[in-house]
């Protein structure tokens, strides 16, 4: 609109226009003064819009007639030069080619500038464009259109800045192909280990104890039971011969940790050791004396041979209903707070022993009713115990009624069978390993149950005399033959 009121202003400037481009004038007299010439070369001017655009810039400083077109506002060289925005939308605008207009106005944008410092070019051009002010003198129907093309071309104008806007756009979008690397990136995590079923080679890799009974370093009498602590020391109970055997990781030679003095019944002896087990701060073990009675000992972790243990839990007695006596116990649990739990084969039931406890202590029951039967209330010699995850119940090896039982912590309420048999036969060692999953011992094989469900199936046979089970931090199982007298090693694999 500001273009159609300078079409005006115009006449009175072509003189202005005229004063900087002498030959401009001329020419563009020239033009006015043979309007019949310019009716010759009209499908000349069709042949030259890319000039015409440049041209009907220039073109419009002469004819008034091209008021009717936006674009004649543009053609003002004089004015066009402080007015090149208006002008530059509009010049091209009076192109014939709208899609080519869209590409143009930049350069229709810098050509009304360079025509003002360069009226000679102008000049050559504005004579070109004189046939174009016949034409739109002799063609009014193609003038006709123009002005419609120019407001289209307005519009056209109009749509660069939105194509503009559209390439901001698309730049956008490479932000959002940037995000999807990223993503990609974070679905390179690839847990598949945790997938692993877990098997182990069947073959053992490592042999403690040469197979023989004696009592060197690297010898066992019947070795019982086993524990491994978390820094993968392996701990075994070296029954007849008194003592604690302490493995350093993959090493064969034992040292003695406890015990070690001759079977005997002073502090730091034992009769006969029987269940281990190792946390941060003691060394726990079972040492049974039959006929006599078994005692809990307590040593601390950086126990060595001769060192003197606490009595935390044991009474003269062997045989009987009260709970400050323990018949053979071949299996202890200790809890976060030393809290003793152990199993008492000969009395057939689980005790409690609260931390604290000393010699002559009362136990709670937790499970069995020291009745050896096969009810949900009673167990028929427990030979091992381990805790769920939770710590709300125990499995216990059920050893003559060839079962698991599961029983809960706290001693109140019945016992539940996870798994009987004829899966189970004669179980001597449970344990819940890292895996999530429950490991029975038998003598001659080793059974898994997926998340202690109760169907389960061998992961290891072919052994003799099993009785105890333990884990390293990699899963390695090992493996206590107490009539081979050796514990094996077998290496996990997935």
């Amino acid at each position: 609109m500001t273009s159609t009121t300078q079409p005006v202003t115009p006449t009175t400037q072509p003189v202005t226009s005229t004063t900087q481009p002498a030959t401009s004038t001329t020419q563009s007299l020239a033009s006015t003064t043979h309007p019949t010439v310019s009716t010759t070369p009209p499908t000349t001017s069709p042949t030259q819009p890319a000039t015409s655009r440049t041209q009907s810039a220039t073109s419009t400083t002469q004819p008034a007639t091209t008021t009717t077109q936006p674009a004649t506002s543009t053609t003002q060289p004089a004015t066009s030069t402080p007015q090149p925005a208006t002008s530059t939308t509009q010049s091209a605008t009076p192109t014939t080619q709208p899609a080519t207009s869209t590409t143009q106005p930049a350069t229709s944008t810098k050509q009304p500038t360079t025509s003002t410092p360069q009226p000679a070019t102008s000049t050559t051009q504005s004579a070109t464009s004189t046939t174009q002010p016949a034409t739109s003198t002799t063609q009014p129907a193609t003038s006709t259109p123009q002005p419609t093309t120019s407001t289209t071309q307005s519009a056209t104008s109009t749509t660069q800045p939105a194509t503009s806007t559209t390439q901001p756009v698309t730049s956008t979008t490479q932000p959002a192909t940037s995000t999807t690397q990223p993503a990609t990136s974070t679905s390179t995590t690839h847990p598949a280990t945790t997938t692993c079923v877990g098997s182990w080679n069947p073959t053992a890799s490592l042999q403690y104890g040469t197979g023989t009974a004696g009592n060197a370093s690297n010898q066992f009498n019947y070795p019982v039971d086993i524990f491994i602590d978390s820094s993968d020391n392996l701990y075994v109970a070296d029954n007849d011969n008194g003592r604690i055997q302490k493995f350093a990781m993959s090493s064969t030679m034992a040292t003695t940790v406890a015990g070690g003095q001759g079977g005997g019944t002073n502090s730091n002896q034992l009769k006969n050791a029987a269940g281990v087990f190792v946390n941060s701060a003691y060394i726990y073990v079972s040492d049974v004396q039959a006929g006599i009675g078994t005692r809990i000992q307590r040593f601390p972790y950086n126990s060595v041979s001769g060192t003197a243990a606490t009595t935390v839990a044991g009474a003269s007695g062997f045989n009987g209903a009260a709970t400050d006596i323990i018949g053979n116990c071949w299996s202890l649990y200790v809890d976060s707070s030393n809290n003793v739990f152990e199993t008492d084969f000969t009395n057939c039931r689980v005790l409690e022993f609260p931390s604290g406890s000393t010699s002559g202590s009362y136990g709670t029951l937790i499970a069995g009713d020291s009745t050896c039967a096969n009810s949900s209330t009673e167990l028929n010699a427990p030979h091992a115990i381990t805790p769920d995850s939770a710590n709300t119940v125990f499995y216990i090896a059920d050893n003559s009624n060839n079962r698991i039982q599961v029983c809960p912590q706290s001693g109140s309420g019945a016992c539940s069978t996870l798994v009987g048999a004829p899966t189970i036969n004669a179980p001597y060692d449970v344990e819940l390993a890292r895996d999530g999953n429950l490991y029975v011992v038998e003598n001659t094989q080793v059974l898994r149950f997926p998340g202690a469900s109760a169907t389960g199936s061998a992961v290891l046979s072919s052994l003799n005399g099993a009785i105890a089970i333990a884990f390293d931090s990699q899963m390695n199982m090992y493996i206590a033959e107490w009539t081979q007298q050796r514990v094996l090693r077998f290496d996990y694999i997935c």
